[in-house]
């Protein structure tokens, strides 16, 4: 089993920014993962499209497994996660090249034991364009655990996570727009 990113949405400097890769990047190689797994430096190109124009990318991507431990949240500690570092870049260019953008992302995901999908992660994506804009995002998501083969539900809850960067554990804080139970 190769998993492979195929495209993205992006904000880029208010415009929303299709990429479509026809070489797509490979995350994982293969399942599961170890410790201390790379998939080396895989080259992404491919389209984008925007309401400016349309044009090409290209970039890459590394995945690494590097730490493993406990994932402590405010509704208890899982053990034993395997934390993923993927770090993709990308440049774009619309229009010819008239309009140029640079945008990493460096993302963070805890996967439980034989999880397909991470229970948590976060990251920043940061951009720069040859219009002289410049931006930095941080985000956080959390998914439910335990899926029955049916389409994933993405909670709509808002995180603060510290400390960033972490080290050996990392503490999770959120508020839900209304009063439910939470299951990790």
């Amino acid at each position: 089993n190769i998993y492979q990113t195929e495209g993205f949405d992006m904000s880029l400097q208010g415009q929303t920014v299709t990429a479509s890769f026809t070489d797509p990047g490979i995350i994982f190689g293969s399942l599961p993962v170890n410790f201390n797994y790379t998939n080396g430096t895989d080259n992404i190109s491919g389209n984008v499209t925007s309401s400016v124009g349309s044009g090409t990318c290209s970039g890459t991507i590394l995945t690494t497994a590097d730490g493993t431990g406990d994932l402590i949240l405010p509704s208890g500690t899982i053990t034993g996660v395997l934390r993923v570092k993927m770090v993709t870049t990308l440049n774009i260019s619309l229009l010819g090249g008239i309009v140029t953008a640079d945008v990493t992302e460096t993302r963070y995901m805890w996967f439980g034991n034989g999880s397909k999908f991470p229970l948590f992660q976060t990251g920043t994506t940061g951009q720069s364009s040859s219009l002289g804009a410049s931006s930095t995002t941080r985000f956080a998501t959390m998914n439910s655990i335990g899926y029955v083969g049916i389409a994933e539900n993405a909670n709509n809850i808002h995180f603060n996570l510290f400390p960033s960067p972490a080290k050996n554990e990392v503490n999770v804080n959120f508020t839900m727009k209304q009063q439910g139970n939470v299951s990790i």
